[in-house]
């Protein structure tokens, strides 16, 4: 099996902080002033406000 490369992402998100769940995966995350993301090629985090601060 082949792992493919990811690309690192970074969100700047000071007035977007707080507590989100992707669409897709219904996992959970937290946004920082300045997030980083690993991201597959073609793949999409689609992320919808728990609680934003």
């Amino acid at each position: 099996m082949t792992l493919l490369p990811t690309t690192k992402v970074t969100l700047h998100s000071k007035y977007q902080m707080g507590d989100y769940t992707d669409y897709f995966s219904n996992t959970t995350s937290k946004l920082t002033a300045e997030t980083t993301l690993d991201l597959a090629p073609w793949t999409y985090k689609v992320l919808v406000a728990d609680s934003v601060k």
